[in-house]
Order: C-alpha cells, then sequence, then structure tokens
C-alpha cells in the first residue's frame, strides 16, 4: 500500500514477548507529531512537498471503500453526488458528458446487464458471464418475452464478432473494446453456431453462452444496432418486475442503484458520478474530472480521497507504480523521519527538469533551518543551496557560493 508511507516512522523492540500486534508501533515523536491524527496531516503535507498529492487523489478516486467500515467517507461522496446533480442541471454542456441513473429510463452506455439488475453484481452470481445461468433472471426473460429475443441477439453478436476477428491477433484493440468475446473463445462460438446451423438442439450450455452475450452489450459504446427501443422497453419492464418482486437471491447479490445509497462496488468517483460518461462525447471525461475536482475541494474533501489512495494496493514493490511514483514515495519515506540532516543521492534524476526544481525549491523551504545534502547528476537551482561542490570524473572541481559556481558551470559550458 501507499500507506506503508508511514509505516516507516516505527519503533523496533528485540523482547519476543513485547513485539505484540495490537499496540500502534508508530513512533509518532519521529514524525514531529502526537498522534494519528496529526501524522495523517503531516502525509498530506509531505506528499505535496514530493508532488505525489494530486496522484496519490486520481488513485484515491478509483478505489473503493466498504461504507459499513468507513460510513463517514460514504456519506461524504453522497453529498458530493447531489452537488454535482445540481451542476448537472444548471449545465447543459457539463450535462451531455453523463447519463445519470433513473428507474424508469434505459441508460444507453451502461450494459443490458445493469440496466436490467439496475445495480452492480456483488458476486460472480451476477456478473455477465453467469448471469444468465440464474434461475431468477431466467425467469424474467421468459416472463417478458425475452429469452428468445436475447439468443437470436446473441447469434448474431457472435457471428459479427467472428466475421470482424477471427483473423486479428489476441493483443488486438477491439477485443478491448469488445471484450465480451476473447480471441481464445472464438472458436468456441465458431461450434455453437456450427451446431445451429446444422439444425441441432440448441444444448443448454450453447443457450448460456448466447444469452450471456447480450447482457455484456451497451449501445452507446458498441453500436452493433441490436438492442432497439422495442427491446430496451422490454429489459425495463423486467427491470421493474425483478424490482418489485425481487428473489432474495438477488437481493444478496446486487448493489441497486440508489440516490441515497453508497455502492461499495465502484469507485468514489462512479459513487459520485451516479451514472455513466456519455461514450464518445468529446472532451466529456476531462470536464466531468474538472467539475468533481471542484466539489471536492469545495466540501473539503481532497485529504480524504487521498486518505483511501494510501490504502491502495500497488503491488510488490509498488510494481503498479511508475518509476517517478517510486521516487517520490522513496523521497517522501526519508522526509517524514524529521531527520536533521538528509542527504539525497540522485533522489530525483527521474524526474523531468520543471518536477525537479519545483521539488527542490518544496523541500528546501519545508526543512528551513536544518541540514540537507542533495547530489545530482545536473545543477539544477543551485542558487537554493548555501554551498555548492562542483566534481567530474569523482574529483572535486569547484566549490563555493551559489553565484561562484553558477559562473563555474557556465563557463564550463555544462
Amino acid at each position: 500500500k501507499t500507506s506503508n508511507f508511514s509505516g516507516y516512522v516505527k519503533t523496533h523492540s528485540s523482547g519476543g514477548r513485547d513485539c505484540l500486534f495490537e499496540p500502534d508501533w508508530i513512533d509518532y515523536s519521529a514524525a514531529g507529531v502526537s498522534g494519528r491524527e496529526e501524522l495523517q496531516a503531516r502525509i498530506l503535507e509531505v506528499l505535496k512537498e514530493v508532488q505525489l498529492d494530486r496522484e496519490i487523489y486520481k488513485i484515491g478516486l478509483h478505489e473503493k471503500i466498504n461504507p459499513i467500515h468507513q460510513p463517514d467517507i460514504a456519506d461524504r461522496m453522497i453529498i458530493a453526488r447531489k452537488v454535482l446533480q445540481e451542476r448537472l442541471r444548471s449545465n447543459a454542456n457539463l450535462a451531455k458528458s453523463v447519463e445519470l441513473f433513473d428507474k424508469d429510463l434505459y441508460n444507453f452506455n451502461a450494459t443490458v446487464g445493469e440496466n436490467l439488475l439496475f445495480g452492480t453484481p456483488l458476486n460472480d452470481q451476477f456478473k455477465a458471464k453467469r448471469i444468465a445461468k440464474q434461475e431468477c433472471i431466467r425467469a424474467v426473460l421468459d416472463d417478458n418475452g425475452l429469452t428468445d429475443v436475447f439468443l437470436e441477439i446473441g447469434k448474431k453478436v457472435a457471428e459479427t464478432m467472428i466475421e470482424l476477428f477471427s483473423d486479428l491477433p489476441p493483443e488486438h484493440e477491439f477485443f478491448q473494446t469488445y471484450s465480451f468475446i476473447s480471441s481464445e473463445q472464438l472458436p468456441n462460438f465458431e461450434q455453437v453456431l456450427a451446431r445451429i446451423a446444422r439444425g441441432n438442439i440448441i444444448e443448454e450450455r450453447d443457450r448460456v453462452k448466447l444469452l450471456s452475450l447480450p447482457f455484456q452489450l451497451a449501445p452507446a459504446r458498441h453500436r452493433l444496432g441490436v438492442i432497439t427501443a422495442e427491446i430496451q422497453a422490454q429489459i425495463l419492464s423486467a427491470r421493474q418486475a425483478l424490482l418489485n418482486d425481487m428473489p432474495a437471491e438477488l437481493a444478496r447479490g446486487v448493489s441497486f442503484f440508489e440516490e441515497e445509497r453508497f455502492n461499495p462496488e465502484v469507485s468514489l468517483q462512479e459513487n459520485i458520478l451516479f451514472g455513466k460518461l456519455a461514450h464518445g462525447f468529446a472532451a466529456g471525461e476531462e470536464q466531468i474530472g474538472s467539475a468533481i475536482s471542484e466539489i471536492i475541494d469545495e466540501l473539503d474533501l481532497r485529504g480524504t480521497v487521498i486518505s483511501v489512495g494510501l490504502g491502495s494496493q500497488v503491488g510488490v514493490g509498488g510494481a503498479l507504480l511508475s518509476g517517478a511514483q517510486r521516487q517520490k514515495l522513496s523521497i517522501g519515506r526519508c522526509i517524514i523521519k524529521n531527520p536533521d540532516l538528509l542527504i539525497l543521492d540522485g533522489a530525483s534524476d527521474t524526474l523531468d527538469k520543471k518536477s525537479q526544481e519545483e521539488m527542490i525549491e518544496t523541500i528546501l523551504l519545508s526543512r528551513a533551518g536544518r541540514g540537507i545534502i542533495w547530489v545530482m547528476n545536473r545543477p539544477q537551482r543551485i542558487d537554493l543551496f548555501d554551498h555548492v561542490i562542483l566534481m567530474k570524473n569523482g574529483s572535486i572541481v569547484g566549490q563555493g557560493s551559489p553565484d561562484s559556481m553558477a559562473k563555474h558551470v557556465k563557463a564550463e559550458g555544462s
């Protein structure tokens, strides 16, 4: 987790019986704070110093939380949702960027499965690959005349995918856009269609495969023209039937789209959005992102979102982070220990020139009155240091004030 950031401020004990799990092992005094709340505030300060706050904020927006364990955060996201909806109602251009959930309307940017369930599956039972196996779903399809319709759509989708993609390499981008059939699955669907062409009775396993395909279609994204207005109306009728007479397994397996309810199966951003980004709308995602960011700041929630981001899993050794992010995190680990002398040896060399200069200035300002030695491959912002030593091929070629060394560097042309 990125929260390992604070985990490097710890005390140590050599006695086995003293190394208990329950006690708080963080040495707050080492970070110059008195407790966990102050430490959290200090972490946010350090993230800004190393220019990692915006990145952790973005990570946090795309994370999920459990509203049972973090009800205060869930409640704040619902408040942000309501503010965004007010913005959408008053800004027609912004409103084009998102299609909100409405239990009486079909959402063209959501999948058929999401439209039918009007919610997000909590487990594999109601996810697209398995939903066609569920008795309550099959029953509502039958009752609303959708079973044969979905089978026919499944056949058309399979035929289209085979015709278009059978000769494409597995890594082709089209398999990402139409992710409901992978390159490995195409031969299986070819066999299914061949059995149907021979007039064989469709077996249950083949029915499930074909029925699963329509559930994964989002009309605005896939544009196959198979989810007609008539079918949309049938899906809405089936939705109402499910919601009005909800089977127990459905109630346990789906988090429904409700305006006053936080959905634990989608990210903070999706909870605030309470809808789907409009596919194909130029700059729509950027506009909505900016609007959400403004609302987050107005409600003083940026620190909350960053705290969620700090709990994100980033892989072994930070494998899911970029090289620059790992570098910034390492620098932050050192800074938060609040050392009397901080030594950074090439620590910012992976950053671009502007970021490196901004970081140097910020860190030097925050550490005024304490020692810092910064070894660089390029002379960046040496005017901010008290003393500068220039080295070449392992030997000192000059040292002195920033002004004199700046002239030396200029004379040397490096």
